[in-house]
């Protein structure tokens, strides 16, 4: 009968949208191996009636809305993380966009404009990124 078992969690709640708390998955697998010891019927046959009863009763009442609960983000440096974006957006992104600029300012090839604009963009986008994600003050205590 363990071998019925060995998918369970993918058999019963394989089509269910949202996922059970841990605790919750531990009394939906005593009820459903309960259920399998107690039934006549040979292993399999008796783990489809498990299944269907386990639909059929709108999952024996359990509620699938369990969401993992978010970790806390430790205490970062936040002065290295920002040297390295720093270091990211201005000392590499600067040589593209001098590289991109002149060749754009040479011969005024439109895919230099695209890529000097791009890099522009892109170290932009990393300093937005910086601030939203750390500029946010978080009370969570």
């Amino acid at each position: 009968m363990n071998d019925v078992m060995a998918n369970a969690r993918e058999d019963l709640a394989g089509n269910i949208s949202g996922q059970f708390s841990p605790t919750d998955w531990d009394k939906i697998l005593a009820r459903a191996w309960e259920q399998l010891q107690n039934s006549d019927k040979d292993a399999p046959q008796a783990w489809i009636e498990v299944i269907r009863d386990f639909h059929r009763h709108k999952y024996w009442g359990f509620v699938p809305n369990y969401q993992k609960p978010k970790v806390a983000r430790k205490d970062e440096n936040l002065g290295k993380r920002f040297i390295w974006y720093s270091f990211r957006s201005f000392l590499l992104t600067k040589l593209a966009v001098l590289y991109f600029g002149a060749r754009y300012s040479a011969d005024y090839d439109p895919v230099y404009g695209w890529l000097f604009l791009g890099t522009i963009v892109f170290m932009l986008t990393n300093y937005g990124i910086f601030l939203w994600r750390y500029g946010n003050s978080r009370d969570e205590g």
